[in-house]
C-alpha cells in the first residue's frame, strides 16, 4: 500500500472573496509546492471572475481528493475563524498538521491557535502577503499582480473606506508598476445589477428597520429567496449609500441557509466584531457570516440584541460626559454658588481648592436651603458633600448607572487617563442616554419619513452629492487644519440645516466651530489658504476672507449668559454641546465633524434632524425669547422660508415674551437688524402678515400697525420688485427699503423719524424715508394734476430719485397712466444717450464749465421730447444755443 504524499493546504474562508483569492494566489507564492482548495460557495463576482481565467494559476486540490493526501501543514489566509472555514475546519483539530495563519482581522477569543501568526491591521490581507512577497524578492507576473490589487481594491472599496491604511496604497502602487492592468480590474469590479438582484435589493429596501441605539442609526433589513442570488454584499453596500446610516445589516435566507452581511459608515460600530456572535467575521467596517436553523426574526433579534451589547459595552463615559467641568472654589460663598448655577442653568457644582483639587460637591438643593435660612455668606466647604464617587472617560455605562442611580449621585465626575478633571455626567445625560434609545423604536424604512430622523450619523455621501467640488475641498482642509492644530473642528449652522434640506446655493456662508482657540486655528487657516484674517478678540472669533470672496467665519466653543432679559450676550469658552446650546432653534443645532477620522459625522444633541424633517421651528430652552427676544423675528423669518411650522410651545413662548414687553429692552439697531432680514428675503409678505399676528409691530412703535392699505402696498412691492429684477437683471436693489417704506406709508412724518432714529438708521436712509418718499408722493399728486406732461418734465420729476424710492412710487398708485410714465422712465429715458461730446462743444467756441452740463441736458431733454433725433440735430441745437 502507496504511502500518502505529503503536502502544504491552502485555504481561506466559505463565501470567499477577492482578497480571500488574492491572499490564497500570495501564500501559493511563499510555499512553493502547496496545494489550493476553493470553497464551492461564494460571491457571484468571484464564480464568474475565477472560472473565466484564473484557474490555471493555482495548484488546486478538490474536497474529495484530500483523502489522498496527508496533510502536514495548513496555512489559512483572511480568517482566523475555525466556523468560516466549512468542512476544512475539522483539519484544525488534528494532531500533527502545523498551521499558519495571515490576516487582518481583529483577534478575537474563538480564534484558531497557529503554529505561526501574522496579523495586521491593513485594509486587506493581500496587502501584507504582498510586502513579505516584496521583502523575499519572490517575482510578480503582470497577471499576479491584477490578481493581488483586485483583493485590495474589493476590501478596501478602492480605498474609500476608513479601514485603508498608507501601506494598502504603496502596495497597490508597487503592484501596479509590476503590471496590474487598471482596465481588468475596474471591469470586474463593475457590477451589472441582473433583475434577480434587482428584485432582492427592492425588498432589501422596502422590509428595512431603522432602530436608534446609543444615538446611532442602525438598518436591519430581512429578505428571503429559494435560491441563491450572488454579490449580496455589493447589494447591502448599495443599501448602506442609499440608507445614510451610521450602518446596515442584511439577513438574507437562500435555499437552507441565512446569511448576514454588514457595512458600517461610523468608526463606532465594528461590524467584524459584532458578526463574531454568529461565527462571522470581517472588518470594522465590513463583515459576513452565516447561520442555520434560524428563522428572519430570530436572528434578526439576535442581531439586534449582539448590536446593542457591542453598543453598551463601547459607550463610555466620554460620549455622555458635558465638558468642560463647571467649577467652583470651596472658599467661594453660597451666593455664588448660587449665581453660578442660575447663570449656566445647572443643578450641582464641583468644588475644588486652589490647587484644583476635586474636594466636593454642592447641589442647588442645598444651596436653595441654605438661601431660604438666609446663610449665603457662608463658605460652600461648609455644605458640600464630601462622600461621592467618580468615573473615568473610559467608564461603560453600567458603571455610570450603578453610581449615578445606586448611590443617587446627582453629578458625576469624570477624569482622563492622567486623573485631570475633563467633565461631569448628570442623571439628566444619563436619562437622555437612557431614553434615545428607546424612544423612536424601529420604525419602516422609508427614505421620506425618516432620512432626517434623529441621531449621529455620517453624511460625507451627503456633503459630496450636494456641494460643489471647490466646498467639498475646502471643508477637507480645514479638518486636516485642524488635525494639525490637534483640535475638533465643525462647520455648524444653518450650512449643515440647508445640506440636509437640499437648498441649492451659488453662495456659502461657511460658519467653522473649534474647541479650543479660534483665532489661533483661523490664523493657522489663513496662513495655510493664503487668505487674509479678520480677528474678534472680545467674541473669541475671527473672518478668514479668501482671494475668491469667500469667508469663512471661525468662532471658539462658547457658551453665552444674558444679565438681562434682551441684553448683549457675555462670553466665556466652552464645549460644543454647550455651544450649540445657545443657538436659537434646534434645526440651527446641528453641527458636522470634519476632522478626518471623522469626517462627516453629523452630531445632533437637540434632535434638530427630526424637526427638519417635521418641518418645525422650535426653541431649545424656555427661556430663549427672554433672552434674546429678536429670536421671535427668526423664528418668523425660518418659519416662513422654509414653509415650516412654529411650534406650538414655541409660540406660547413667543407671545408670553412680548406681552411681557421684554422687546423695550431691546436696542433699536438689534430689531431693526432682524426686521432688515425678514424684508430682504424672497417674499417676506407671509412673514410681515405673522409679524402683524404676534402684534408685534406696535411693540417695535406704538403707532406701527399693518393696515389694509399697507398689505395692498407691501403686496404690490413684491409684484414691482419682481417686475424690475426681471426687465433689469444686472442692476442691484435694496429690497428691504422699498417694502418698509410700504410698512411705514400710513405712519406721520414724526412717527418715521422716530422710528428711524430709534433704529440708529444712517443720515441718507433717514433722508429717505422721512422727506423722500414723502416728494414721491407729492409727484404722484402732481401727475394726477396734469393730464398732458411731456417726457422731459416726467424725466425731471423722477431723475433724482433712488430707484428704491422709484419702486415704492410704483406700488403706492393704482392710477395706470403714472404708472406707465414711471415705467418709461426706467424702460426708455434712462436708455436714451445723446451723440454730442464735449469735445464736439470745444470745437464749437464753448469754454469748459457749468455751461457744458447745461447745454448737454438740454440736448437730452429735447431728444426725450422728440424734437432731435440725430447728431446732426444735437449740433445744430448746440449752435442756435451759443
Amino acid at each position: 500500500m502507496n504511502s500518502k504524499q505529503e503536502i502544504t493546504l491552502i485555504t481561506t474562508h466559505i463565501n470567499a472573496d477577492l482578497d480571500g483569492l488574492a491572499s490564497m494566489l500570495a501564500a501559493q507564492k511563499l510555499y512553493p509546492d502547496s496545494k489550493v482548495i476553493f470553497h464551492h460557495e461564494g460571491e457571484g463576482i468571484l464564480r464568474r471572475f475565477f472560472i473565466q481565467s484564473l484557474s490555471y494559476l493555482f495548484n488546486m486540490v478538490s474536497l474529495k481528493e484530500l483523502d489522498e493526501y496527508e496533510i502536514k501543514k495548513l496555512v489559512i489566509v483572511d480568517t482566523r475563524q475555525k466556523s468560516r472555514l466549512g468542512e476544512i475546519g475539522n483539519i484544525t483539530d488534528k494532531k500533527g498538521i502545523e498551521i499558519d495563519i495571515y490576516d487582518h482581522h481583529e483577534r478575537t477569543d474563538s480564534d484558531i491557535k497557529a503554529d505561526f501568526e501574522l496579523y495586521e491591521k491593513t485594509g486587506a490581507t493581500a496587502t501584507i502577503l504582498t510586502e513579505i512577497l516584496i521583502e523575499k524578492s519572490i517575482d510578480i507576473t503582470p497577471e499576479e499582480a491584477t490578481i493581488l490589487s483586485l483583493g485590495i481594491y474589493e476590501d478596501t472599496n478602492s480605498f474609500s473606506f476608513n479601514s485603508t491604511t498608507g501601506k494598502d496604497l504603496r502596495i497597490a502602487g508597487y503592484l501596479r508598476d509590476k503590471g496590474a492592468d487598471i482596465e481588468v480590474i475596474s471591469n470586474i469590479l463593475s457590477r451589472e445589477i441582473s433583475p434577480d438582484q434587482l428584485s432582492l435589493l427592492n425588498d432589501m429596501v422596502e422590509s428595512s428597520i431603522s432602530y436608534r441605539v446609543n444615538n446611532l442609526n442602525i438598518v436591519i433589513s430581512t429578505v428571503s429567496r429559494d435560491k441563491y442570488i450572488p454579490d449580496l454584499g455589493f447589494l447591502t453596500h448599495k443599501l448602506n449609500k442609499m440608507e445614510s446610516k451610521d450602518a446596515v445589516f442584511v439577513a438574507a435566507r437562500m435555499e437552507s441557509k441565512i446569511f448576514v452581511i454588514g457595512r458600517s459608515s461610523s468608526p463606532e460600530i465594528n461590524i467584524g466584531k459584532i458578526l463574531q456572535a454568529f461565527k462571522g467575521g470581517g472588518h470594522p467596517f465590513a463583515g459576513s457570516a452565516s447561520i442555520g436553523e434560524k428563522t428572519l426574526t430570530q436572528t434578526r433579534d439576535m442581531l439586534l440584541k449582539e448590536i446593542r451589547k457591542y453598543l453598551k459595552s463601547n459607550f463610555k463615559a466620554k460620549n455622555l460626559m458635558s465638558s468642560p467641568p463647571l467649577k467652583i472654589l470651596t472658599e467661594d460663598s453660597i451666593d455664588k454658588a448660587s449665581k453660578i448655577l442660575t447663570k449656566y442653568n445647572i443643578n450641582a457644582l464641583l468644588a475644588v481648592d486652589e490647587k484644583d483639587n476635586l474636594k466636593g460637591i454642592i447641589s442647588r438643593q442645598v444651596v436653595e436651603k441654605a438661601k431660604y435660612h438666609n446663610i449665603v455668606d457662608i463658605p460652600v466647604k461648609e455644605f458640600m458633600s464630601t462622600d461621592f464617587m467618580e468615573v473615568t472617560e473610559d467608564a461603560p455605562v453600567s458603571e455610570i448607572e450603578e453610581k449615578i442611580i445606586g448611590n443617587r449621585q446627582r453629578v458625576l465626575p469624570v477624569r482622563n487617563s492622567t486623573g485631570n478633571l475633563t467633565g461631569v455626567l448628570t442623571r439628566t445625560d444619563l436619562l437622555h442616554h437612557i431614553v434615545s434609545n428607546f424612544r423612536e423604536g424601529p420604525f419602516i424604512s422609508d427614505s421620506k419619513l425618516h432620512s432626517l430622523s434623529p441621531g449621529t450619523r455620517n453624511i460625507s455621501n451627503i456633503l459630496r452629492e450636494r456641494l460643489p467640488n471647490k466646498i467639498v475641498t475646502l471643508l477637507r482642509h480645514i479638518g486636516r487644519t485642524a488635525d494639525q492644530s490637534n483640535i475638533n473642528a465643525y462647520v455648524v449652522g444653518g450650512f449643515v440645516r440647508d445640506v440636509l434640506l437640499y437648498i441649492k446655493k451659488n453662495e456659502f456662508d461657511i460658519d467653522i466651530v473649534v474647541e479650543g482657540n479660534g483665532i489661533d486655528f483661523a490664523k493657522n487657516l489663513a496662513s495655510s489658504l493664503n487668505a487674509r484674517i479678520s480677528p474678534h478678540e472680545k467674541f473669541k472669533t475671527a473672518v478668514v476672507s479668501l482671494e475668491d470672496g469667500l469667508k469663512i467665519d471661525v468662532a471658539t466653543a462658547r457658551t453665552e449668559f444674558y444679565s438681562s432679559p434682551g441684553a448683549l450676550p457675555e462670553i466665556e469658552m466652552s464645549s460644543l454641546k454647550l455651544d450649540l446650546y445657545r443657538r436659537d432653534f434646534t434645526i440651527n443645532t446641528l453641527a458636522v465633524q470634519l476632522n478626518h477620522q471623522k469626517y462627516g459625522t453629523l452630531i445632533d444633541y437637540f434632535f434638530g434632524q427630526k424637526d427638519l424633517k417635521d418641518k418645525v421651528i422650535r426653541i431649545i430652552h424656555n427661556l430663549s425669547f427672554v433672552e434674546d427676544p429678536t429670536r421671535i423675528f427668526r423664528a418668523v423669518r425660518f418659519e416662513q422660508r422654509f414653509n415650516f411650522k412654529i411650534g406650538k410651545f414655541t409660540e406660547k413662548l413667543i407671545k408670553n415674551a412680548i406681552d411681557m414687553e421684554f422687546f423695550k429692552r431691546l436696542s433699536g439697531p438689534r430689531v431693526f437688524t432682524e426686521l432688515k432680514y425678514i424684508l430682504m428675503e424672497e417674499n417676506p409678505v407671509p412673514a410681515i402678515e405673522r409679524i402683524a399676528n404676534f402684534r408685534l409691530f406696535p411693540a417695535i412703535h406704538n403707532e406701527l400697525e399693518l393696515l389694509d392699505r399697507n398689505r395692498e402696498i407691501i403686496e404690490s412691492s413684491k409684484k414691482v420688485i419682481n417686475w424690475f429684477s426681471l426687465n433689469e437683471p444686472g442692476i442691484k436693489i435694496e429690497r428691504w427699503m422699498v417694502y418698509f417704506s410700504g410698512l411705514i406709508h400710513n405712519l406721520s412724518p414724526e412717527a418715521k423719524k422716530t422710528i428711524c432714529m430709534n433704529f440708529r438708521l444712517p443720515p441718507k436712509d433717514l433722508e429717505i424715508f422721512t422727506k423722500e418718499t414723502l416728494r414721491a408722493e407729492q409727484t404722484i399728486k402732481w401727475m394726477k394734476k396734469h393730464k398732458s406732461i411731456k417726457k422731459s418734465e416726467i424725466y425731471l420729476k423722477l431723475c433724482h430719485f433712488k430707484t428704491e424710492t422709484l419702486l415704492y412710487l410704483l406700488s403706492i398708485t393704482n392710477d395706470e397712466k403714472i404708472k406707465h410714465n414711471v415705467v418709461l422712465f426706467f424702460t426708455e429715458f434712462k436708455k436714451t444717450t445723446i451723440n454730442i461730446k464735449g469735445k464736439d462743444l470745444k470745437s464749437m467756441g464753448f469754454k469748459p464749465g457749468p455751461l457744458f452740463g447745461e447745454i448737454l441736458e438740454k440736448i437730452f431733454l429735447e431728444k426725450l421730447d422728440g424734437n432731435i433725433k440725430t447728431y446732426n440735430d444735437e449740433f445744430d441745437f448746440a449752435k442756435r444755443y451759443l
